[in-house]
């Protein structure tokens, strides 16, 4: 008996968390961007991470104002370029509340861009791809 509620303690204490570890990256124009860390994993020759913006400054989206956005990002940390896998705007912040308009796209679709330095998306690339 006492092996059961050990091993019943291992199984539910142990494995990957499946709660998401938000860290601020950067802020700053009105805009601080958040990377969950447990979000980040390997895809084929690329690296896909979650990235949360909080917009100080509602957005106007589609006739309807956001606080907050998730986008999955992909990126060639390699080629030093990034393509944008999915996107959605919430009305409230921290990616709560309705949805205000969202959009994916296949991986074999994805358009890849080179990352600018001193950008933002070089503070993304730099984040995601330093677990590679």
């Amino acid at each position: 008996m006492r092996q059961l509620v050990i091993l019943a303690f291992l199984l539910t204490t142990t494995g990957p968390a499946l709660s998401a570890d938000w860290r601020l990256i950067s802020a700053g124009k009105g805009v601080q961007i958040y990377l969950d860390l447990q979000s980040i994993a390997p895809n084929g020759p690329y690296w896909k991470a979650w990235f949360r913006w909080e917009y100080a400054v509602p957005r106007s989206i589609t006739e309807r104002s956001a606080r907050s956005s998730k986008e999955l990002a992909v990126f060639n940390c390699q080629e030093r370029t990034t393509a944008n896998a999915q996107i959605v705007f919430y009305e409230e912040p921290a990616a709560h509340g309705p949805i205000v308009y969202s959009d994916s796209a296949e991986l074999g679709r994805l358009q890849f861009s080179k990352v600018k330095p001193e950008t933002i998306g070089e503070a993304m690339l730099t984040a995601a791809c330093r677990f590679q």
